[in-house]
């Protein structure tokens, strides 16, 4: 592998929606993460993790590596790795395809609740599906305990989100974010400057100082071409603004360029959310502080049947379990969120946050220098908890509007601009603010699920 090596994610689209837009009085943007190669946002973070460990840029490598067998040889040639996975689906899956495309062996545990879809789509990929244990820490003792000592090739196990390579790789949402954002931002704040160019009315030209060619009958050949009389450079200059004019350019063309720091705004920039074990919101405050974003509000949503970050928040950070996490978003199913995700939302930047560099080392942008990685933490995190009837409802409406599925993850985070909850936290939203939701994906999504929603929760279809 080479510097020239792709990175196992892409770039995705930032799209105003103007459903949400009116529905919450502010401008809502949707951050397409449903659009990677594996449907969610983690093929960022897991990619990242095998990205890292091929390019042999991963140079905590040592704790990634579970087992090297006797004999193993350098590099990285096909099969060379292995890459273990326990999980409920997304990461697993977004594991699997950062694995195939470097040519790599990969095996996914998954419990025995998961999504046939999910089954047959990480079968797809060419990994190894096992279905064990009926929950994602079984699933997890057996891939440590079991698959990885009989593997034959450098194992390396791949925790869905406690992992600060996964993080690193989900802090690329937030910079793309900031981006993507700060143009429009910039459009919104700009005021057209008093243009100094002479109006038409003030411009008389004589009816002599240009001649109109005679119309002829026949299209002209290049040999035969229509003359004008010449106008001297002196004349066209007496057109233009003189050279104290405040502005020399059209306003439409006149936008600031974005600017590294965080936006000097009279209003608010909100990025939304949703919260499992918490890896993608630790990406988040990564990104937005590497950014030197330092004043986005970060809303973290949870349903009630697995909300583990609110609950520790309110024990005063203390890190709170749920032995037996239950919920329709079972994305979002884990015992506990991670101890840095507690103390972030709590206001302090824990050690192991950073600074990390950015996951494309060739960058040049500015967003990511080195000046900004000791950053404070984001603005305030607001912690709200949905029941499973909203993350229901928004994926239906949210499916009904923008003619998109996903699944009951991501409308965890979609649910609160649908429920007003969102206003709530912020009571003075505003056509000046700026909300941007994360739709992190899912593939774990049809229509037939959404039918079944609508069913079990009587929501209308």
């Amino acid at each position: 592998m080479t510097s020239s090596t792709p990175l196992p994610y892409i770039e995705t689209p930032l799209v105003p929606s103007l459903y949400l837009s009116e529905l919450t009085g502010a401008n809502v943007y949707l951050k397409l993460e449903l659009t990677q190669p594996s449907g969610s946002f983690k093929s960022r973070g897991l990619g990242n993790l095998v990205y890292k460990t091929i390019t042999g840029k991963n140079t905590a490598v040592a704790p990634h590596l579970a087992h090297t067998p006797t004999g193993s040889f350098p590099g990285a040639p096909a099969n060379y790795y292995h890459f273990f996975s326990p999980s409920g689906g997304n990461a697993g899956c977004a594991t699997a395809y950062a694995a195939r495309q470097y040519l790599q062996k990969c095996t996914v545990c998954l419990p025995t609740t998961s999504n046939p879809l999910m089954v047959d789509r990480i079968r797809k990929t060419g990994a190894t599906v096992v279905v064990y244990g009926a929950t994602i820490a079984e699933a997890d003792a057996h891939i440590r305990n079991v698959l990885i000592p009989s593997c034959k090739e450098v194992a390396v196990y791949c925790h869905p989100y406690n992992d600060t390579l996964v993080w690193e790789g989900n802090s690329t949402v937030a910079t793309e974010i900031v981006k993507q954002l700060e143009p429009h931002l910039a459009a919104a704040q700009f005021t057209p400057p008093p243009s100094s160019l002479t109006t038409t009315s003030n411009i008389q030209i004589s009816s002599k100082s240009l001649e109109v060619p005679q119309q002829s009958a026949t299209l002209p050949t290049p040999s035969t071409s229509p003359k004008f009389n010449s106008v001297s450079s002196s004349s066209v200059s007496n057109l233009l603004p003189s050279p104290n004019a405040s502005s020399l350019c059209l306003a439409s063309n006149n936008i600031p360029p974005p600017s590294s720091s965080s936006p000097s705004l009279s209003s608010k920039v909100i990025a939304i959310c949703s919260v499992g074990g918490g890896g993608l919101y630790n990406g988040l405050g990564i990104g937005f502080s590497l950014a030197g974003w330092s004043d986005v509000s970060l809303v973290a949503v949870e349903t009630e049947g697995c909300a583990t970050l609110n609950q520790s928040i309110n024990a005063g950070g203390k890190q709170v379990e749920i032995p037996a996490p239950k919920t329709i978003a079972t994305s979002l199913s884990t015992i506990s969120v991670t101890r840095e995700t507690i103390d972030y939302a709590m206001g302090s930047r824990p050690t192991s946050f950073g600074p990390l560099p950015c996951l494309n080392e060739s960058s040049s942008s500015s967003l990511l220098s080195s000046s900004n990685s000791n950053a404070s933490p984001t603005g305030k995190t607001h912690s709200l908890v949905v029941s499973d009837r909203e993350a229901a409802e928004a994926c239906i409406r949210f499916a009904h509007d923008h003619k998109m599925m996903v699944e009951a993850a991501c409308g965890t985070a979609l649910a609160p601009l649908y429920n007003g909850k969102i206003k709530e936290a912020f009571p003075n939203l505003s056509k000046d603010d700026t909300i941007v939701v994360v739709v992190c994906g899912g593939t774990s999504v049809s229509w037939d699920i959404l039918k079944g929603y609508s069913e079990t929760f009587d929501i209308p279809f």
